[in-house]
């Protein structure tokens, strides 16, 4: 076990100094050399407080540095790592209320480096000014072209930490590039963690060992020993990519789920396909739009330069304002039935045989790949899609449920 330094902090009317541990996970992070530090950890493994410490101390030695840590929001950050960061300051005597300007959550250390913390619906940030540090906290819940953003803008150090619920962009995007590290903690590399922690881990692994409950054999997987979780209760199981949309494919009609802000607009095109190594049609879906941000003139703009020839667009019910808007700019836009209405039928309808995604499809083939059941804590679906990874899903939804709709297959 490492031994705790002693960094004899003294608050006025208390005898004990508080105690800062330089745990095993602090070394095995700061051992990484690689420019991209990816970092996997399950429940207590101290991947935070670890990353957060060395961030202080890249900046206390290294004048003028530039550092942003980032996540999926602020009340995120204000709960988590924003408020560990104070902690250590003050743990460490590093402190000063004169360099802390709660109003921007910013830091800044005597030497004029800095530290910012920041959410990704901050367009101007994420593709703002360049930093020599990022550090993307929970990045699992951030999507890889926000990533690449700040990545692009980072000239230093990357640090990735996340708990591995799911495979996501760190490990299909990342994991076979040259100039990235990856490290796996649990939390046995956390000499500081609650005392607790190990009582609740031990049930967890007595639970996993039991070998009937799938959400604690998954729990244990993910927090106790820091391993991806499998996916469960994914929608959608029976796919594959294809390179391209063949020639005889037939264009049937596209899907559109408006987005703006906190989510994504999504245009899919679903074809038809006489797949001949089973001699049945098949659907092909492909991205033509998968884009937050944008507004309805965009929309046009970017269909119109693909090739968009006037083939109806189905379209999200509940923004009847998009739909006229699009349709007076020239697209053949048609709203579909409440969602609700057609969800099941529509997710029926696309499970009923094996589809294919062009390659190029890559936010849809990210929705897709996490589009999951709402589950209970025994692992048994809700038959409710999870509100996340939906955009995609949702365009095919609206465009298969309206089309057999106004096609009178169903309703």
């Amino acid at each position: 076990m490492v031994e705790p330094v002693n960094l004899n902090l003294e608050t006025p009317g208390r005898s004990p100094a508080i105690k800062f541990i330089r745990t095993t996970a602090i070394n095995l992070i700061l051992a990484l050399r690689k420019r991209i530090k990816v970092i996997q950890g399950g429940s207590s493994a101290g991947k935070t407080i670890a990353i957060l410490a060395i961030l202080i101390d890249r900046a206390c030695k290294n004048p003028l540095l530039e550092i942003s840590v980032v996540s999926e929001s602020i009340p995120h950050l204000r709960r988590g790592a924003y408020k560990d960061f104070i902690k250590l300051l003050k743990m460490t005597g590093r402190y000063n209320p004169d360099n802390h300007n709660k109003s921007q959550m910013t830091y800044t250390f005597s030497n004029g480096s800095y530290v910012e913390f920041f959410s990704v619906d901050d367009e101007s940030k994420v593709r703002g000014p360049r930093r020599h540090i990022l550090y993307i906290n929970e990045a699992n819940k951030i999507n890889f072209e926000t990533y690449h953003q700040l990545n692009s803008r980072t000239e230093l150090e990357v640090f990735i930490d996340f708990n591995p619920t799911k495979k996501f962009w760190a490990h299909t995007e990342l994991m076979q590039e040259d100039n990235v590290d990856f490290l796996i903690l649990t939390y046995k590399h956390n000499e500081g963690r609650p005392a607790n922690v190990d009582e609740e881990m031990a049930r967890a692994m007595a639970k996993h060992d039991e070998g009937t409950n799938a959400y604690w054999i998954n729990y244990w997987r993910v927090f106790g020993l820091g391993q991806n979780g499998v996916l469960q209760g994914a929608v959608w199981t029976e796919w594959s990519k294809i390179k391209e949309i063949p020639k005889n494919a037939e264009l049937l009609v596209f899907g559109c789920d408006f987005g703006y802000k906190n989510s994504k607009t999504a245009i899919t095109a679903i074809y038809e396909w006489m797949d001949p190594t089973v001699n049945r049609k098949r659907y092909i879906f492909d991205e033509w739009i998968h884009e937050r941000g944008l507004f309805n003139k965009d929309i046009y703009q970017m269909m119109s330069s693909m090739g968009y020839s006037g083939d109806i667009i189905y379209c999200d019910y509940a923004d009847q304002k998009s739909i006229a808007e699009l349709s007076k700019l020239g697209l053949n836009t048609i709203d579909c039935a409440p969602k609700e209405d057609i969800r099941g039928y529509a997710i029926g309808k696309v499970s009923e045989d094996h589809f294919y995604v062009t390659e190029s499809s890559t936010g849809l083939i990210e929705d897709l790949e996490n589009y999951v059941y709402l589950l209970d804590k025994s692992g048994t679906s809700m038959n409710k899609p999870k509100k996340e990874n939906d955009d995609g899903p949702d365009s095919i939804i609206y465009g298969i449920g309206s089309l057999d709709r106004y096609n009178g297959d169903y309703l």
